[in-house]
């Protein structure tokens, strides 16, 4: 009986060395990835780990603002006039509404001239998210002439990584936190923290606008 109650208790300690050691290799291996300039790196269990909070978005099937269509709740394209300046950023909001907890979802942008893909904390009518509707309650990630930059009420951003295929967003409202990602490169494009008034009383709504340079589709994946 002592034998078996000692081999048990062995095998217990074993378990536990090896979990401190899985735990001491993460810590180096994310060490080496920041000196090596790999800081925006996202281990693949950690990704596997967002991966999990995948939640189901789906677009209005009639949104009202008339330049943008939606396509069985997943696609957005721009259906306007591309000269019409008035039109540069007609965008939708999610038809779900988070208040807590970790949500993901991913869309793809592929080879689109201009986007931008985010969050808002404002509620509009039939899903409408037009530039001027959104206030200051947004967050969001934008390519335009090219150049990808994070926007939200606190300014712009110039950012230098590589322009994605597909995104993946991460809302993570506990914590007050949305963070982006390059699902291709399993890389983190920004994050944002998302305090202040205009999160206070409000839930959060996915947010797509295909810009107006192009007919190409958004689509949402999750």
């Amino acid at each position: 009986m002592g034998t078996c109650f000692s081999k048990e208790e062995s095998k217990r300690e074993q378990i536990e060395e090896l979990k401190k050691e899985n735990v001491t290799l993460r810590q180096e291996l994310k060490k080496l990835h920041n000196e090596f300039g790999g800081e925006n790196y996202v281990l693949k269990d950690d990704f596997a780990e967002i991966k999990k909070m995948t939640a189901q978005v789906t677009l209005p099937a009639m949104p009202k603002n008339s330049s943008i269509k939606t396509i069985v709740g997943k696609r957005v394209r721009f259906i306007g006039d591309v000269d019409d300046v008035t039109e540069e950023w007609p965008g939708v909001l999610g038809e779900q509404e988070f208040h807590t907890g970790r949500h993901y979802w991913e869309v793809e942008v592929g080879e689109k001239q201009s986007w931008r893909i985010g969050v808002s904390s404002k509620p509009v009518a039939h899903g409408e998210a037009n530039r001027e509707m959104l206030g200051e309650s947004y967050w969001m990630l934008q390519l335009q002439d090219e150049q990808l930059s994070a926007r939200s009420a606190e300014g712009e951003i110039n950012l230098q990584n590589e322009k994605p295929w597909k995104i993946g967003v991460h809302l993570d409202i506990d914590k007050k936190n949305i963070s982006f990602y390059n699902t291709e490169t399993k890389t983190q494009i920004h994050s944002f923290s998302l305090t202040g008034q205009r999160t206070i009383g409000f839930g959060f709504y996915p947010y797509l606008s295909p810009g107006s340079k192009d007919r190409d589709l958004l689509a949402i994946l999750t």
